[in-house]
């Protein structure tokens, strides 16, 4: 047997919602509090890639306008958590208030105001409301929390078992359930109509061919007294009028209810939804001539754009950042009276698993380093901060310019082999200059570069 149109609705729903909790948990998208970055596929990105970054945001703008030059607002009625919740809230509303009882903002006006219908125990009908969408919030909350804290400590923290205490993790989960719960207990629809920023999508991308629900005018005389496509509607709107196209989030519900009563009388429903783009392309043949390559074209361009940016953002991505850089920008007098300058090596883990590097220095000769070769452990998302000294002795330096290379390399990882250098300068008379390699980008791996004979290079 075929699914209602209101059983796949609710499929989808449930499956968004399911999305929406396994993205975290997979470690696919996350944001480290401590540091503000973000977690991708349990690995660190940070906000200097910019076509990840970038990519990622501009590729979720292009697939909303994508949907709606197809479906229109179907992806309200259909997808959006925010209806969801709101769907979820007002039918607890009904059910302890009355059929069209309700508390909230109102969607015609967008005044607040409660309602009740029938016989009801106002105050054992609010406590019991209070009390079902604060456990929906509270559920909400432990969502949110999971897009910034790891899976495993969310749940240690909320069963009392952790042995310490995560900074700002409460204040994530009441800020988390204030927001929710106001949000189902007074708003609810009222976001659809003055806040949502998917309605901004019909100035861009608006057209006659997008998704949505028409009335047959024609056969208007026989829907006179029956109304129950307004009663509904959760949107508290007549679907019969062309005003409601604003605010229709294309649900369906009032088409199901038109095609039960009419069904008992042998006629076809007087709602039903015009397919635009959709229908096109289920016959291509009948509606070529009228394409709008424009308006579902551009969509797709910039999705395609987009795409390709993610691709070789992950692509170039190294799991390990490498940083040399100067400590202090003049030198320092050493024991001997030797100048010193004093380097920092930095290293990132980006991973969400402990490594191990292994650290060499070369260009230079040995003697006036303070530093041998290291092998060094990093925990998930651990920066290493390592001190370099080099002495400016003359004697063991050449005059001009000595080039020093650090190279990082991971047994865990035979792939991973950054480079980065600095440019010691070595005057006659005054040999206390250091200066950075010209056109070098510091910071940045190194690919394909030739070391001693070695050839330098890293991928993921």
């Amino acid at each position: 047997m075929a699914m209602s149109m209101n059983a796949k609705r609710r499929t989808l729903e449930f499956a968004v919602l399911a999305v929406i909790v396994l993205i975290p948990v997979l470690g696919i998208l996350r944001i480290d509090v401590t540091t503000g970055r973000f977690i991708v596929f349990n690995h660190y990105v940070l906000w200097g890639n910019f076509p990840l970054i970038f990519g990622s945001g501009a590729l979720l703008i292009a697939a909303f306008a994508l949907i709606y030059t197809l479906w229109g607002n179907a992806f309200c009625g259909w997808a959006c958590p925010q209806n969801t919740l709101s769907e979820f809230t007002d039918k607890i509303m009904h059910k302890f208030l009355g059929r069209k009882g309700t508390i909230g903002v109102d969607t015609a006006d967008g005044k607040f105001a409660t309602k009740t219908t029938g016989q009801r125990n106002k105050l054992t009908s609010y406590l019991w409301i209070t009390l079902i969408l604060a456990a929906a919030s509270a559920a909400a909350a432990v969502i949110l929390l999971l897009y910034f804290f790891e899976p495993m400590e969310v749940v240690r923290q909320l069963t009392g078992t952790a042995t310490h205490q995560v900074d700002n993790f409460w204040m994530f989960f009441w800020l988390g359930f204030f927001v929710v719960f106001i949000d189902i207990f007074t708003i609810r629809h009222a976001w659809c109509r003055y806040l949502c920023p998917y309605k901004l999508m019909p100035v861009v991308f608006w057209n006659k061919r997008v998704m949505k629900l028409v009335f047959d005018e024609k056969r208007s005389d026989e829907c006179k007294t029956c109304q129950l496509c307004n009663v509904s509607c959760f949107m508290y709107l007549d679907p019969r009028t062309p005003e409601a196209q604003d605010l229709c989030v294309d649900c369906g519900e009032c088409i199901t209810a038109c095609e039960v009563v009419n069904e008992k009388r042998g006629r076809a429903p007087l709602l039903k939804f015009y397919e635009g783009w959709f229908g096109w392309f289920n016959n291509v043949r009948q509606k070529f001539g009228g394409i709008d390559w424009l308006k579902v074209g551009a969509p797709l361009a910039l999705m395609a754009i987009f795409t390709g940016m993610l691709i070789y953002g992950w692509s170039a991505y190294v799991p390990v950042d490498l940083n040399l850089s100067l400590k202090q920008n003049l030198s320092a007098q050493g024991a001997d009276g030797v100048a010193e300058s004093q380097y920092r090596i930095r290293v990132l883990n980006k991973a969400l698993a402990p490594r191990n590097y292994h650290i060499e220095v070369r260009g230079i000769n040995p003697e006036v380093l303070s530093f041998v070769d290291k092998d060094l452990p990093a925990g998930p998302g651990q920066e290493l901060s390592i001190p370099l000294t080099v002495r400016l002795d003359p004697t063991k330096l050449q005059a001009g310019s000595n080039t020093l290379v650090v190279v990082l390399t991971s047994p865990d990882r035979p792939d991973i082999r950054l480079i980065d250098r600095a440019t010691v300068v070595m005057a006659v008379a005054a040999p206390d200059t250091i200066v950075p390699e010209q056109g070098f980008d510091a910071g940045m791996p190194t690919v394909g570069q030739e070391d001693d004979g070695e050839e330098g290079g890293e991928e993921e």
